[in-house]
């Protein structure tokens, strides 16, 4: 059985960190051009080059908002209250 120390804050899982979440976005943003997810037209560039712009700021922004705000250390696997 573990003792709980009020000083130390539980962990709670990766899937609920802001800073993940952000991070996630936006790699998905960057790799999405590898995998072959684009519009593929001229016309189309600059909308999909603008769209990416936005979203990569997007997930960044939150990664940066996540790590200010973090204040429990996280877990790769979700603990019985994350999932309920």
């Amino acid at each position: 059985m573990t003792k709980s120390n009020p000083g130390i804050s539980q962990p709670k899982w990766a899937a609920r960190s802001i800073t993940i979440l952000g991070t996630l976005l936006t790699g998905a943003v960057v790799l999405a051009p590898v995998v072959g997810l684009n519009f593929g037209q001229d016309d189309a560039a600059l909308i999909t080059q603008g769209w990416d712009a936005v979203l990569e700021v997007i997930g960044i922004g939150t990664a940066i908002v996540g790590r200010f705000k973090a204040s429990r250390p996280v877990t790769l696997l979700p603990t019985l209250k994350d999932v309920a």
